[in-house]
């Protein structure tokens, strides 16, 4: 009986040990990934960083991101396995923020991660995904700015609701760099307008 307690208890302590281990390399992704993020100037960079990133390091098998224009939500490009899909302008992908039922808008809206099981999604989408689906908002001084949307694809784990705290971590840097990098656009668009304002005054007549 002692016996089996101590494999029972060294059992325990290996998983313990295996779940750390996991949880640290995780972190140390989640780490890296944030500073990358920040050092982005583009705002397209930042979304394709994150997204990239979470495919190529994090090991999820799709991520998409959707962004709010206006009343809506519509998509802006998705990542899976090296290809990158840039759908802005031409993606299926278009929710009414106020009104539509699916998760992606109701995460914008609710301003809260949803862990959506694939029986659960809208009909048409389901087809291709993992067992879950997790929907993160994209948030920026308590603007959302879009969704960030992660399975592990068909065959693969449910994403878990640990991996769904990194995610949290991750497009909160996402939001802020992101929108810096449209400021940083807007100042550099307005500067080199000003010059070629100046630059036409100084021309002679």
């Amino acid at each position: 009986a002692l016996s089996l307690r101590t494999g029972v208890l060294c059992a325990q302590r290996n998983q313990a040990l295996a779940r750390l281990s996991r949880h640290v390399e995780a972190l140390a992704h989640v780490s890296a990934l944030t500073r990358e993020v920040a050092r982005a100037l583009d705002p397209n960079a930042v979304l394709e960083t994150l997204a990239r990133a979470l495919v190529e390091r994090l090991g999820f098998y799709r991520a998409t991101v959707a962004l709010v224009r206006g009343e809506s939500l519509l998509g802006h490009l998705t990542v899976k396995g090296r290809e990158v899909f840039w759908t802005e302008g031409k993606s299926a992908l278009h929710l009414a923020l106020v009104s539509s039922p699916d998760p992606m808008a109701r995460a914008a809206r609710e301003r809260r991660s949803l862990l959506v099981p694939r029986e659960a999604l809208p009909p048409g989408v389901a087809q291709g995904m993992g067992p879950t689906v997790a929907f993160v908002p994209v948030v920026a001084e308590e603007a959302v700015l879009g969704v960030l949307a992660v399975d592990h694809g068909p065959g693969g784990p449910p994403v878990s609701e640990e991996e769904v705290r990194y995610l949290e971590l991750l497009a909160g840097a996402a939001g802020v760099a992101f929108r810096n990098a449209e400021l940083y656009r807007e100042k550099t668009r307005l500067s080199l307008a000003l010059a070629l304002s100046l630059i036409h005054i100084s021309e002679p007549t």
